[in-house]
């Protein structure tokens, strides 16, 4: 009796021999497959679509916790302090000939960003997690953070200005000791760096911790005349931040806080 022969294949996700629809070393699809919100083409190792933002295995929501209190809490926490520190107007991108210099958006209104370059997806994403945060949308805030570090971490060795953005999502998620590392990141390439301070003072009023405040406050206005002199391009784009943070030192410094 014949039997008909079975393909094999290599798994491109461990390198394996296999057979199937599936690897049985690893598990991994072995077939391309189909995005199920807006049906383009997925590689077999795809997480996210690339056209929508949708998760390859459907529509995910991850939950992270601050001091107990479930992700929605530890978002509607920070968001007077996302809104107070972080809304800034980026400067725009210039577009390339042919494309629009807003969001492509597809028809459910996530934005399509795979014709950006890896930095300016991280940013993209960056701003709609910010944006949504201010708006008080935490499924869109706990749906989007997870690619938002992922695209900051295929990005390589991260610069001022992505640093503080990874610190300030993380900060949202409710992760302060990972947002504290991202100000130490900071510090290390810049002793005193100024966003290194402001997302120290955000991740302290995030966590409750106001008793690091005093010190936050004096290490800033101790390097804010010398560092806003230097020409970091980080401190333009979050201008209007650092100048709200000043304002709130001199004040908490002046009433003996």
């Amino acid at each position: 009796m014949n039997q008909k022969a079975t393909k094999k294949t290599t798994c491109p996700s461990c390198g394996e021999a296999a057979t199937g629809r599936f690897c049985t070393h690893c598990g991994a699809a072995l077939a391309a497959r189909s995005c199920s919100k807006c049906q383009a083409t997925l590689s077999p190792r795809a997480r996210f679509c690339h056209a929508c933002g949708m998760a390859a295995g459907g529509p995910t929501t991850r939950v992270s916790r601050t001091g107990g209190f479930p992700l929605p809490w530890a978002v509607a926490a920070v968001c007077v302090i996302v809104v107070a520190l972080v809304i800034v107007v980026r400067p725009s991108t210039p577009s390339q000939p042919g494309q629009s210099a807003g969001v492509p958006q597809s028809p459910s209104g996530a934005p399509d960003i795979s014709t950006l370059s890896p930095r300016q997806q991280a940013d993209r994403l960056f701003d709609l997690i910010m944006t949504s945060a201010e708006a008080g949308d935490t499924a869109r805030v706990a749906f989007h953070t997870d690619m938002a570090i992922q695209a900051y971490q295929l990005i390589g060795d991260l610069d001022g200005d992505a640093r503080y953005h990874v610190g300030l999502i993380h900060v949202v998620r409710g992760e302060t000791a990972a947002a504290l590392a991202q100000a130490d990141s900071l510090e290390a390439m810049v002793p005193g760096h100024l966003l290194a301070l402001v997302l120290r003072r955000t991740a302290a009023r995030a966590s409750g911790d106001t008793t690091a405040l005093p010190d936050i406050y004096r290490a800033f206005l101790a390097s804010y005349e010398r560092e806003i002199a230097a020409p970091r391009p980080e401190y333009e784009m979050h201008r209007n931040s650092i100048d709200s943070f000043l304002s709130e030192a001199r004040a908490a410094t002046a009433s003996g806080n």
